[in-house]
């Protein structure tokens, strides 16, 4: 029994590892191919402004999709529930990207034009799975945990609609009167988050929460 113990341990060990590396590689190969791509854009002498915006966005939610498929392949090799809660705030992020935006910007407007690129509305929704996911709401995770699916699409539904409410005027309008201390709010809170997975990764060894403080 001992020694079944052991072989299970060392296979999940195994296949952890394999999954970082897969994941590592996909996002270096990713990232060299998106830095020479925007280079070649960028030595073009008639240089479409529209062009690089896309190709930016398209990169973008590249990402986010990666990030939701890395992010259910370690929940299923390590069964930590904060792999699968953290995946919804890319779930969201996706929607976010599809919609228009980049991480609360429509880069298409110009920055002059501020009640045109903050997307406030999914920001918040993406900060609520954040703190979720470092609380001790256990109830509320439970909730989550048990249903996967349905939080996935529970999630989507309303990144999707908040997310066109916004972008239509109809909430969180007059957003330049706040705009730089929502973006100082969202720099401290993701710091605390970020800080709180990391020492978690020193506290209990485990790389996993590097990854998901990185990210």
């Amino acid at each position: 029994m001992y020694n079944i113990k052991e072989v299970k341990k060392e296979a999940t060990k195994i296949q952890n590892n394999l999954s970082t590396f897969i994941i590592m590689s996909l996002t270096l190969i990713i990232g060299i191919l998106y830095i020479n791509r925007l280079f070649c854009i960028l030595k073009v002498e008639e240089l479409q402004y529209m062009n690089v915006i896309s190709f930016i966005r398209l990169f973008n939610l590249v990402l986010a999709g990666l990030a939701i498929g890395s992010c259910i392949m370690c929940y299923n090799s390590t069964k930590k529930e904060e792999l699968f809660i953290i995946s919804l705030m890319y779930v969201v992020f996706f929607i976010d990207i599809s919609l228009g935006n980049l991480d609360n910007m429509n880069l298409i407007n110009s920055a002059k034009y501020i009640d045109g690129y903050i997307t406030i509305s999914t920001s918040l929704l993406r900060i609520s799975i954040l703190v979720i996911s470092i609380s001790s709401f256990n109830k509320i995770k439970n909730i989550i945990m048990s249903n996967k699916i349905s939080s996935i699409l529970i999630v989507a539904t309303i990144a999707f609609f908040i997310g066109i409410l916004e972008n239509k005027g109809l909430i969180f309008t007059n957003k330049e009167s706040y705009f730089i201390r929502y973006n100082i709010f969202l720099i401290i809170l993701y710091l605390v988050v970020s800080t709180t997975y990391l020492v978690k990764s020193i506290s209990q060894r485990e790389y996993i929460y590097s990854v998901i403080s990185s990210s």
